[in-house]
């Protein structure tokens, strides 16, 4: 397989992503065109990359996400960078309620407040676009903890 230049892989994958959101969002959808006009579709934005404006999944994420919305323009667009505010890892304290165990400290109060948040957030959401870097041929730690 050859090795192609970054500014040309970069190209080659926002023109695969292009390509594959406009095929799903010109698809017949399930509901009616005049329901798609008037309803409001919540978007889940999630960056996770730590190299801020030089990542290039944070900047096909935000080219997806913008021609979503111009296809979708009564789109709700909700952001989370999980690089800033990174989701605590699983321990003792967030494992409890997740086992049916009441929470009993404030550490444990916390830590199902934030998840509690977290999955409302992705709920809510009708579409999610994730930005995943690959790390050590792997997805970055604080994407673990949100997932």
């Amino acid at each position: 397989m050859p090795v192609l230049p970054v500014n040309r892989a970069r190209q080659t994958c926002q023109n695969f992503f292009i390509r594959a959101l406009h095929a799903a969002a010109t698809a017949s959808p399930p509901f009616s065109i005049s329901d798609s006009i008037f309803k409001t579709m919540k978007l889940l934005h999630i960056d996770s990359s730590i190299l801020g404006t030089n990542s290039v999944s944070r900047q096909l994420t935000a080219e997806t996400v913008k021609a979503w919305v111009a296809i979708h323009p009564n789109t709700e667009v909700e952001y989370l960078d999980l690089a800033v505010n990174t989701p605590p890892h699983l321990s003792e304290d967030a494992l409890g309620f997740r086992t049916g165990q009441q929470a009993t400290t404030e550490a444990q109060r916390a830590q199902n407040a934030i998840s509690e948040q977290l999955v409302s957030q992705f709920l809510a959401a009708d579409v999610v676009v994730m930005g995943a870097p690959l790390y050590n041929f792997s997805i970055p730690s604080q994407l673990k903890a949100w997932i």
